[in-house]
């Protein structure tokens, strides 16, 4: 039989590991903690469950209903700090289906969560001011249908589907919000007539680095070789343009999106 004590101090040693500022120290905890569970043989997934996912969960649990400040805290809330990974994850994939793109998904999730913690904090749907057009704004759904979706999610985890089914499906089936931009895109053109596209805004013109007689692309957006340029990020590969070697022109196009 498993004693309070040594559990605690198990727990204790995963904790410590998860602000440990050496990859050593993290193995140490790790270490002691698998030698703790074979040795106790509870290395099959019920008992690793059971003896160390529900008590680092228990863990997690008191940690955020502290954070949270005295009184009694909905087991949503706790939820939303504990499994934040589960609901954003969700709401992305859903935004992602729906929109038919990954962009600002993220964002997406990101406001959605914030605004199920408002409601769960004054018990009130909190207005998300879903007619404006922000990026990080859902264009489809209603605040209700937001809310409850969040608490379909909640009862999916513990293995209940029915809200979070009829959540989706209503998500999936309105109507989505359009509002009108104004696509403007940058080309450059050589001497002999090859166009390519430089970048792309909305709004508002593209911008383009300009430096001591060069423009600076990403590499990927030109169709010929030129010599490297400096990059502030190694994923982002840039070169250097001769200005006398292009022209430049902006088209501009009115879309809905």
């Amino acid at each position: 039989m498993i004693k309070g004590d040594e559990m605690k101090e198990v727990i204790k040693k995963l904790a410590e590991s998860i602000s440990a500022e050496t990859q050593q120290n993290n193995e140490v905890a790790i270490t002691a903690a698998v030698k703790y569970l074979k040795d106790n043989g509870w290395d099959n997934p019920e008992a690793t469950s059971t003896m160390l996912c529900f008590e680092m969960a228990q863990f997690q649990d008191a940690v955020v209903n502290n954070l949270l400040g005295e009184g009694k805290h909905d087991n949503r809330l706790v939820f939303c700090y504990t499994n934040y990974n589960f609901l954003a994850r969700h709401i992305e994939e859903l935004a992602i289906l729906k929109n038919g793109t990954s962009a600002c998904s993220a964002d997406i999730s990101r406001y959605i969560i914030s605004k199920y913690v408002e409601y769960l904090k004054t018990r009130e749907i909190p207005d998300m001011k879903l007619d404006e057009d922000n990026y990080w704004i859902p264009k489809f759904g209603t605040n209700a249908q937001w809310i409850e979706f969040c608490n379909g999610l909640y009862k999916f985890y513990w293995g209940q589907p029915d809200i979070y089914v009829n959540a989706y499906n209503a998500l999936m089936e309105s109507e989505m919000r359009y509002y009108k931009h104004e696509l403007q895109t940058l080309y450059g053109t050589f001497k002999d007539g090859e166009s390519f596209v430089i970048a792309k805004a909305y709004d508002e013109e593209p911008t383009l680095i300009e430096e001591d007689g060069f423009y600076i692309i990403l590499k990927g957006k030109c169709p010929r070789e030129y010599p490297a340029a400096k990059s502030k990020f190694e994923f982002l590969p840039m070169v250097k343009i001769p200005k006398t070697d292009i022209t430049l022109k902006i088209t501009k196009e009115e879309i809905f999106i």
